[in-house]
């Protein structure tokens, strides 16, 4: 359980209505420990960068973010802005990887188990 060397989340939660990241779930945890919700079956809103945004000023950008984290950080408890951070860094692995939400990819044996949704 827990965080693991793929960066994506640990727990996946499908469920009802809206989605997003949980982190209160984790408890005494932490927040890495939270779970990722996908409501409706759907992946998380905004999973891809804009289409008017460049990678390199998307980069640029989370840079950004990082610093102002740090002088955040400074000044609030650990797990407040842990929290922050791991929801940040989580979305943009998955919007690294937004592969892994196509069903097409998957074999027809897992399509089977998973189910067919199209």
């Amino acid at each position: 359980m827990g965080p693991t060397s793929s960066k994506l989340p640990a727990y996946v939660w499908i469920k009802p209505d809206s989605g997003g990241f949980k982190t209160e779930d984790a408890g005494f945890l932490g927040p890495k420990y939270g779970s990722l919700a996908f409501g409706d079956r759907k992946p998380p809103e905004d999973l891809l960068r804009h289409a008017a945004l460049a990678a390199d000023e998307d980069e640029e950008r989370n840079e950004l973010r990082e610093i102002l984290n740090k002088r955040y950080a400074a000044q609030r408890r650990t797990n407040f802005t842990d929290a922050s951070s791991y929801v940040f860094d989580i979305a943009r692995e998955l919007m690294r990887r937004s592969e892994i939400f196509d069903a097409t990819k998957l074999s027809v044996k897992d399509q089977d188990r998973y189910g067919r949704t199209a």
